[in-house]
């Protein structure tokens, strides 16, 4: 991973560059939303995250320790977290509520399911994330994995 300075937007910081392979239904949903904006989806998609990090969206005690216990885990198994992708029906059903949202007002049972949805895509990438880096500090080269 590199860093370079985001220069011309709102961020002052160093960033760094992540390939990542997303869902066709999440990246046309991103780059509509981006067009919608004005921005590019790259701009798109760092405000959504800067969006999802705060301070609220802390881990709960019981999700740091399943984080933690992932350590114990043989390179195999992190290998199976790893290559595991968020089901396709949490993924449909998600794209579903994102397009309705879009185009009128979600019912509460709704907003509810699409939270759920959304938490389980964040857990899951979370996950995803800690496999990479636990295979990477053991001298694997999981960049395979993040070529577009």
């Amino acid at each position: 991973m590199g860093e370079e300075p985001l220069s011309g937007r709102k961020f002052s910081m160093l960033s760094h560059h992540l390939h990542l392979r997303v869902p066709d239904p999440i990246f046309r949903r991103l780059k509509a939303r981006a067009e919608h904006c004005h921005r590019s989806v790259e701009e798109e998609l760092i405000d959504l995250a800067a969006s999802a990090s705060s301070e609220e969206d802390a881990l709960s005690s019981e999700q740091e320790q399943r984080l933690d216990a992932m350590k114990a885990p043989t390179d195999t198994e992190l290998w199976s977290v790893l290559r595991r992708p968020l089901p396709s029906t949490s993924a449909r059903a998600l794209e579903r509520l994102n397009q309705k949202r879009a185009a009128a007002a979600l019912s509460e049972a709704e907003t509810r399911r699409q939270a759920r949805l959304v938490e389980q895509c964040e857990w899951n990438m979370l996950v995803r994330a800690q496999a990479a880096s636990l295979l990477a500090e053991r001298g694997h080269d999981v960049t395979e994995l993040f070529q577009p």
